[in-house]
């Protein structure tokens, strides 16, 4: 017979999801039959308790439940599911902004009303989530006073369109939900307030670092604030002086607003030593507006 060249490794050419949900349907299968399945990444401990390094989780055979250790309280305590909704919710969303003077859409904004939906045609099922399921970001673009000083004088000329798109709220727009989907599609058992807020925090900080890997000498940045709604909860991450509001129903029919995320501003002595700690600059803003964190 002729001589084989190369390893003889063939690829169905199926992807990895498929595979994914193959082994999923697997393990249900082997539950039905009453045969207990350690969940994936759980590393055995004592007394039939399993521990998961990544998400800091525990998983005891005898019950089939997840738990997280309470150093309050000294003791596993056992994550709750999530209670379901009484009806349906659908969520109704949109958005409107403001041109600056400048001639350059500083902002951007991204509304993801079926976050499930998304992750299924991006092959990251995320149906383990509790619905309704959505994602809201407003990312506010910010440039240093040299780069608004020429947008100003480009806009008096007519030509305000010259100059370059905002590099960063733009990155943050198209690369943010491509970071978050894949964290909450790679674990299939119960969110709890902890898993759910590491993995926006954790999503925040990748595209903050590939960005600054990408941009080479870009010199404007963007605050954000995002909100991620899953069943009957409300996630809110923001990042810089962009600003989230609550509004309430209060009685006899009036609205009740709060602010929900934290001031950091560069102008916040604060938040400064915070900025220049970690190696940033703190710069003037356009214009005279408020100082800058780089």
């Amino acid at each position: 017979p002729a001589p084989r060249t190369g390893s003889g490794t063939r690829f169905s050419g199926a992807p990895l999801w498929r595979f994914s949900l193959r082994r999923d349907e697997q393990r249900r299968v082997l539950d039905d039959q009453g045969q207990v399945v350690v969940p994936e990444g759980f590393l055995p401990q004592t007394d039939g308790w399993y521990w998961n390094p990544k998400y800091n989780l525990f998983w005891r055979g005898s019950t089939c439940r997840f738990y997280r250790y309470s150093e309050a309280a000294g003791m596993h305590v056992e994550i709750a599911d999530e209670v379901p909704l009484e009806k349906d919710l659908r969520l109704v969303a949109d958005a409107s902004s403001t041109q600056k003077h400048s001639g350059v859409r500083e902002d951007r904004h991204v509304i993801i009303r079926d976050l499930a939906k998304a992750a299924q045609a991006l092959k990251m099922p995320i149906d383990h989530m509790a619905r309704p399921l959505a994602l809201f970001a407003v990312y506010s673009g910010h440039r240093p006073v040299d780069q608004a000083v020429a947008g100003a004088a480009g806009a008096g000329d007519g030509d305000g369109d010259s100059l370059p798109p905002p590099t960063c709220a733009e990155f943050c727009a198209r690369n943010f939900h491509l970071k978050l989907l894949p964290r909450l599609s790679e674990f299939k058992g119960p969110w709890d307030d902890v898993l759910v807020s590491s993995a926006l925090r954790d999503s925040c900080y990748d595209v903050d670092c590939e960005f600054l890997a990408r941009a080479g000498g870009a010199l404007d940045g963007c605050s954000a604030v995002l909100a991620l709604v899953t069943g009957s909860r409300l996630f809110i991450a923001s990042v810089g002086d962009a600003v989230a509001y609550l509004g309430e129903e209060a009685e006899a029919g009036g609205l009740r607003v709060a602010r929900q995320t934290p001031a950091h501003s560069p102008a916040l002595p604060a938040e400064a030593g915070r900025i220049r700690a970690m190696g940033g600059a703190v710069v003037a803003g356009a214009a005279g507006g408020p100082p800058l964190g780089r």
